[in-house]
């Protein structure tokens, strides 16, 4: 089954994002209801991706119809699906994480740090991301001095910036805001 690049992009984000939230069990079941939902009634795909209906009407349909039944991420989910006008690719998501084949594949992983790191230091990085995330990866290092101090990891589509770069970017970009008041 080839599956769409950017229903797997989403299904990769959902899936990392409910490992922080409702973790993959619950995920699996919310799943799984979902595609029920999409298989016995073919009309909310049609609500979802219909030209004829507005966003704020759909959004107001997942609101009145699905909250009661699904996740707060379900529900996220579905209205960033629409906010794109992405919601034809909710069946392909949907097969893509029952599949399993984000917890069954290894994923590239790259971990950047301004120093050389030893080789215990990367495993136990390693160890930890793989036990929060689920996941195995296939763990490369590399060095880049432009990072300051600290680490950066490129884990498939995710990063994660530990660095102090990252981190005086994000000061940058909060006081750029707060000059535009």
């Amino acid at each position: 089954m080839k599956l769409n690049l950017i229903a797997r992009a989403y299904g990769e984000a959902f899936f990392f994002y409910v490992l922080e939230t409702i973790g993959v069990e619950k995920c699996v079941e919310q799943i799984e209801l979902l595609e029920k939902v999409v298989r016995d009634c073919p009309e909310m795909g049609l609500i979802l991706k219909g030209p004829n209906i507005s966003a704020s009407e759909k959004f107001e349909f997942i609101d009145i119809y699905l909250k009661k039944y699904f996740s707060q991420e379900i529900i996220q989910l579905l209205q960033l699906l629409v906010e794109n006008k992405h919601a034809d690719l909710l069946p392909d998501i949907i097969r893509f994480i029952k599949a399993g084949t984000l917890q069954k594949e290894e994923v590239e992983t790259v971990i950047k740090s301004a120093f050389p790191l030893d080789e215990q230091t990367v495993k136990e990085i390693t160890k930890k991301l793989e036990a929060k995330y689920g996941k195995k990866l296939r763990v490369s290092a590399e060095l880049d001095k432009t990072l300051i101090a600290g680490v950066q990891v490129e884990m498939g589509n995710t990063l994660i910036d530990g660095s102090l770069k990252g981190r005086l970017q994000e000061l940058k970009d909060v006081i750029e805001y707060a000059g535009m008041y």
